[in-house]
């Protein structure tokens, strides 16, 4: 927030310089982005945190100035200008909705004259960053520069039925701004209504067909709270931020709606003349209720590890709005003030103090260690690993949001899926409930900017929908594109293929030192072809599928090259590993007997089955089974395909005979011949 050194100094006593101010303030935590100078003038840019709307306004500035400087500063009083004439003989305030407007004030005032503002007005809004309209909307601003607390300008005369309602609308509405601009309105946003439809929208901007012109001559003034989430919601919704948003999204004091009301009544009358009402209108049924906790010396000390005398941590707390009432030695229970409602809880004390004390006086000393070193989650321990055989493997590990708009990813058809309740934009967003389309997106993302192949991976947890509630299991994706190498003079242009992302999967099983992987027919997500798919099973247990993506879809994303894919259940995988041990065993003393052996079966036939045939019937000296031959074509039937297996016989005790490698070998073909009525060629 544009902050004006000047100004400050007309609110407080401040006696250091701009430097000194700024230098000490960042120093406690409020911190002065940048200082310029304006004319005889300085002006601040104060970073504001999400949680302190009450450094919004000059005044809030001022009170935090004067806590750090260690002075007292005791809020200013304001007292209401007298007026006549009853205001509810002439305007009806109805609040239909008293969660999102807690708090409404309005004010008449009759024959002002609307013109321009003073020279000295214009000139303090415009250093800072705000442009002059007339001296009734600018005192409204003026107003909210100085306490923090917008203000709302109607013309009465403008208000059919001189009637105002503060309601969500009963059905979708459409109204236009005083930016000119037309926004639609839904039964979530609150808005001032007057008989004839929405003339504000609360907290946010006004409305073009109420606001105050040159001819008007009788105004209301409105000044009011308004539930923050409410307004952040539809000031995101609507794609509106105003300098009013901004502070009622970081809640404003319910406390100074009404010395904003009058002073801003003050300022009108003496800039615009007029008459103001007798009486104004005050909806506050239910007070805004401040924390109040119990709060001992001792908690500081512990925190902190020093100790500060009672008195200073009374002295730090009154300073920042808190009453503070003695309980007992060292004891107090502590109101908090209206205008902070980011304190609620001890340790938000014990900030304030240790910010207001000074962390230059907290003493350096080494942590206490303990002596136990922390232990690694399995899980953490497991992610890591699967990195270190992904990059191994040359894949880039790619990050998505948690979330994604639910229109982007219509092409993978979710079922079920999530939908988050309160999105940032217009759009209903869902939790991503698998991580493969978002890696596909990445792909064809890729492919735009003429990155046409590579290896991608991500880690991370999805979101899932159960009977019970929702689960969040980590995943792993695999996404290859493209072709295997890039530009290279030894070739490398051929396209990937199914085969590909099974080594990469087959890389990962190894490394984690998994049982077998089985690859079985089974559904698949329906952006992946059902023909050049598998489900992916370890023992009893679907862990996963691999696939290529489904061309229609690679078509409708503009995807060009070969792209395959795999997602695995990570967290399926935990209680297998801490199960699995890595046998060794040594090298061979005697010689191995290779013998080969070339089938013809049916083409519905699996490797994997044929090769788990192989080796029961091979035995224990069967030490290795290969598939180094696969044809189909000329001078095969059409239903059949040909197969040629090399077997490796090793004994590591002695040396084998033929004798017994044609026993076993004979074994083999019998199984073959007898279970799948293979054809030995």
């Amino acid at each position: 927030m544009k902050t004006s050194y000047l100004w400050l100094k007309e609110l407080a006593p401040i006696k250091d310089s701009a430097q000194q101010l700024a230098n000490r303030m960042t120093m406690a935590g409020v911190e002065i982005e940048s200082i310029e100078r304006a004319g005889k003038d300085f002006i601040l840019d104060v970073a504001v945190p999400p949680n302190r709307g009450d450094l919004l306004g000059h005044e809030g500035i001022a009170h935090e100035a004067a806590a750090i400087l260690k002075f007292a500063l005791p809020r200013k009083k304001i007292a209401a200008p007298k007026g006549t004439g009853k205001i509810r003989s002439k305007l009806t305030v109805t609040v239909k909705d008293r969660v999102r407007a807690p708090r409404y004030m309005a004010r008449m005032i009759h024959g002002i004259k609307v013109g321009p503002s003073p020279a000295w007005l214009v000139d303090r809004l415009e250093k800072l960053g705000m442009r002059s309209i007339n001296n009734i909307v600018d005192v409204t601003n003026y107003v909210m520069l100085e306490l923090g607390q917008p203000m709302h300008a109607f013309d009465y005369d403008k208000l059919r039925e001189h009637s105002l309602t503060i309601q969500t609308p009963p059905a979708p509405m459409r109204m236009t701004t005083l930016d000119g601009e037309e926004h639609s309105l839904t039964t979530e946003d609150v808005c001032i209504m007057d008989s004839g439809g929405p003339v504000a929208i609360g907290g946010i901007i006004g409305g073009l067909n109420s606001s105050v012109s040159d001819t008007s001559t009788v105004i209301v003034l409105e000044s009011a709270y308004f539930q923050p989430s409410a307004i952040r919601r539809s000031s995101r919704r609507l794609g509106i931020s105003t300098e009013s948003s901004r502070r009622f999204e970081r809640s404003v004091d319910p406390d100074t709606v009404d010395r904003a009301l009058h002073r801003a009544t003050q300022l009108i009358v003496q800039l615009a003349g007029g008459t103001p009402s007798a009486d104004w209108i005050d909806f506050y049924p239910r007070k805004v209720i401040p924390a109040r906790i119990t709060f001992a010396a001792e908690m500081v000390s512990k925190t902190l590890g020093i100790d500060i005398k009672s008195p200073q941590i009374v002295k730090y707390l009154t300073s920042v709005g808190c009453q503070v009432r003695p309980k007992g030695a060292g004891k107090w229970q502590v109101v908090m003030p209206a205008s902070r409602p980011d304190l609620t809880r001890a340790i938000d004390l014990i900030e304030e103090i240790v910010r207001l004390h000074g962390y230059d006086e907290i003493p350096a000393t080494s942590p206490r260690l303990p002596a136990t070193p922390a232990t690694e989650s399995p899980m953490r321990t497991l992610c890591k690993r699967v990195r270190e055989l992904m990059t191994g493997a040359g894949l880039s590990e790619t990050i998505h949001y948690g979330f994604e708009p639910a229109n982007d990813m219509a092409w993978a058809k979710r079922e079920q899926a999530i939908e988050i309740t309160n999105p940032l934009g217009t759009e209903p967003t869902v939790l991503r409930g698998e991580l493969a389309p978002g890696c596909v997106s990445a792909i064809a993302f890729n492919l735009r900017h003429r990155t046409m192949q590579g290896g991608l991976f991500e880690l991370r947890r999805v979101f899932e929908s159960t009977g019970s509630g929702i689960n969040d299991p980590m995943h792993l994706c695999v996404a290859l594109f493209g072709t295997r190498a890039g530009l290279h003079w030894t070739g490398g242009k051929e396209p990937l293929d199914f085969f590909d992302i099974k080594g990469v999967i087959e890389h990962l099983s190894h490394g984690l030192a998994l049982p077998t992987l089985k690859y079985n027919h089974g559904a698949v997500p329906r952006y992946i072809h059902p023909r050049e798919s598998a489900v992916l099973t370890l023992g009893n247990q679907t862990i996963g599928w691999v696939g290529a993506l489904h061309p229609e879809i690679a078509q409708q994303l503009e995807i060009t090259v070969h792209c395959y894919l795999a997602e695995l259940n990570i967290e399926a995988l935990l209680k297998t590993i801490s199960s699995s041990l890595i046998k060794v065993a040594p090298i061979p003393r005697f010689p191995g007997v290779r013998r080969d052996v070339a089938i013809l079966v049916d083409l519905a036939r699996s490797a994997e089955e044929l090769e788990a045939i192989i080796r029961k019937a091979g035995g224990k000296l069967l030490s290795n089974v290969t598939l180094f031959d696969y044809y189909q074509g000329k001078n095969i039937p059409a239903d059949k395909k040909s197969l040629a297996y090399a077997l490796q016989y090793q004994n590591f005790d002695e040396t084998l005979t033929d004798e017994a490698v044609t026993k076993l070998h004979e074994s083999v073909v019998k199984a073959l011949t007898q279970q799948v009525g293979a054809v030995i060629r």
